[in-house]
């Protein structure tokens, strides 16, 4: 039980740097799907919620379709993150309500061993995954 509540007070923890560094403008919080399924999707829903505005980082892109893609379209996400090929029909149907698709340009192996995704280099911004970094404790970004 002493063990549950330390890992409870370190992810409260953690939570409250990413907050941090989103209110600084240090970071944007993306919600970090292993693959792109309804059961994924759902996992992350109940776990962190996706809302209204959230950044989606698909870390297995393929697999989903359009009616995949329509759950997420429906929390009215702000923008999708895809490593691997998404199928043409969710990539259309993202477009189609307006949802930027974007490649990934780091492999996943290397979002695995960082537990981050970098942004264009020109507004030199970091986005960290939520759930990464609460899964394996990525430190602040540099």
């Amino acid at each position: 039980k002493d063990m549950e509540k330390k890992k409870l007070n370190e992810k409260l923890e953690k939570l409250k740097k990413m907050k941090y560094l989103e209110i600084k403008g240090k970071a944007i919080p993306v919600k970090f799907i292993e693959t792109f399924s309804q059961e994924s999707i759902e996992r992350v829903d109940l776990d962190y919620g996706i809302n209204r505005g959230d950044i989606i980082f698909l870390k297995d892109a393929s697999g989903g379709g359009p009616l995949t893609a329509s759950s997420l379209i429906e929390k009215d996400i702000k923008a999708v993150i895809v490593s691997g090929k998404m199928s043409h029909l969710a990539e259309e149907k993202f477009i189609e309500a307006g949802i930027p698709v974007i490649p990934a340009k780091m492999k996943p192996e290397e979002i695995d061993k960082r537990g981050m995704w970098h942004t264009t280099p020109a507004k030199d911004v970091k986005i960290l995954s939520i759930s990464k970094m609460l899964d394996i404790g990525c430190g602040t970004p540099k």
